[in-house]
């Protein structure tokens, strides 16, 4: 738990547990041969450390694994908190900047705010890419996605929200992350639902 929290790998863990393991070996053994122990005592010593090792490896893993799952829980409910923040509108933008660096979050110059079935969210986050920012609420799940300025930006979101009936609010700072998303739902609500997979998005500034 100490490794992963000073930010070390447990690889450079392992390493350090097997070089322990051969200095101890090593002096066990020339311990053994001046007190004219035999070969067999000698064995055994060996194999007891080498079983000591893979114990020790085994529960090192299993709390470095917990360390890491514990993190990114975290991580994912201060980002939960935080897009609650921007959807509501309901904080300045220094209460904003603490709460992304808690969350190990950059917080993009103009982002959009996308809106979708909640039982067509499956995968979202990963699809849209890192970045983005995924909360699921009863009916609808809702993203924020970073606004970049090339010119396949849109092209790029219409594949990844593609088959999931998705409406994506107008792009702005993170002071218009409500209107964005007030915009989406209303696109959403009153234009004809798009149902089949090739189906374009609704874009709520194309209306």
């Amino acid at each position: 738990s100490g490794e992963f929290r000073q930010g070390r790998s447990m690889d450079a863990l392992l390493s350090a547990y097997r070089m322990g393991a051969r200095v101890t070996f090593r002096e066990m053994s020339r311990v053994s041969v001046e007190h004219h122990l035999g070969q067999t005592v000698v064995v055994d010593l060996g194999e007891s450390i080498l079983a000591y090792i893979d114990e020790l490896s085994a529960v090192s893993a299993e709390a470095y694994a917990f360390e890491q799952s514990e993190r990114a829980g975290a991580v994912d409910r201060r980002r939960t908190e935080l897009l609650d923040l921007l959807l509501l509108g309901q904080a300045d933008e220094a209460a904003l900047r603490q709460t992304a660096t808690m969350a190990d979050w950059s917080l993009p110059q103009r982002m959009v705010v996308v809106t979708l079935p909640v039982n067509r969210s499956a995968g979202l986050r990963i699809r849209l890419g890192p970045g983005t920012l995924v909360i699921e609420r009863e009916t609808d799940a809702v993203a924020l996605v970073p606004a970049r300025k090339s010119t396949s930006a849109r092209a790029d979101l219409e594949k990844a929200l593609r088959g999931r009936g998705a409406a994506v609010g107008p792009a702005g700072g993170w002071e218009k992350v409500p209107d964005s998303l007030r915009l989406a739902v209303l696109a959403a609500s009153v234009l004809p639902p798009r149902e089949g997979p090739e189906d374009p998005r609704i874009w709520a500034d194309d209306h």
